[in-house]
């Protein structure tokens, strides 16, 4: 993503209350789900490619990997551990996550933030820090609204979904919008973006040019007229 809704949990970390336990408790399934997600992309991407696999018992923790639904996951036992911990050992899988982008796989830099720092991940008490949290990739549907108080004056943030799926749900809820924050992120510059549109067809094409394409629609809207623009650029 753009990064939107990490300037919101920013903003909510320094001038809002943070988050609570059971909020963060929230972000940790998150995290476990991102985590093994993306293992199994890694994997899949290998398979599609020929590659071999140098970790021991190889066939056995790639079998335990997949009987795994991220989704659902809400913890990790110690067998998932390991298969973790042994499958990111090995070379092949590395290369492949540092290959990402030019393989097209949609998978979060935070990532590698993540794998390489399972231990403390994985330990018993484990409770996601600030930085954790940051990190974490939650794609936005529908609207979040953020209530921040500063020197007395209360602003309302509104985070929403850039799908395109997603923007037909709050276009036309900022008729009395004060400002735009548009959010986009620079090193999307050779990433692919495949979506599906309102009518449930296939649409792919360059990030970049379909941010660009966003960001002039927005502008042009005849609700905006009056609101200022603050353009982000994220991520180098």
């Amino acid at each position: 993503g753009s990064g939107k809704s990490t300037f919101v949990k920013q903003m909510r970390i320094i001038h809002g209350n943070g988050y609570t336990n059971q909020e963060r408790n929230y972000f940790k399934q998150i995290i476990y789900q991102n985590m093994f997600a993306t293992l199994q992309m890694l994997v899949t991407s290998m398979h599609q490619r020929d590659l071999s696999f140098s970790v021991p018992d190889a066939d056995k923790q790639i079998n335990m990997l997949f009987a795994i639904n991220p989704e659902t996951m809400t913890e990790v036992t110690y067998a998932q551990q390991n298969v973790a911990k042994a499958l990111w050992q090995d070379v092949e899988v590395q290369q492949t996550f540092h290959q990402r982008v030019d393989l097209q796989l949609p998978i979060p830099d935070s990532c590698l933030f993540y794998f390489d720092d399972m231990l403390r991940l994985f330990a018993h008490n484990y409770m996601p820090s600030l930085p954790d949290i940051l990190r974490v990739r939650v794609p936005t549907t529908g609207i979040t609204e953020y209530p921040f108080n500063l020197e007395g004056v209360v602003f309302r943030l509104v985070d929403v979904g850039g799908q395109r799926s997603e923007r037909r749900k709050w276009i036309h809820c900022f008729e009395d919008c004060t400002s735009i924050i548009f959010v986009t992120a620079c090193s999307e510059y050779d990433e692919t973006l495949v979506e599906v549109d309102v009518e449930g067809r296939e649409i792919s094409g360059n990030r970049m040019a379909e941010s660009l394409a966003l960001f002039q629609t927005i502008i042009s809207y005849p609700w905006f007229q009056q609101s200022s623009i603050i353009l982000f650029l994220n991520k180098k």
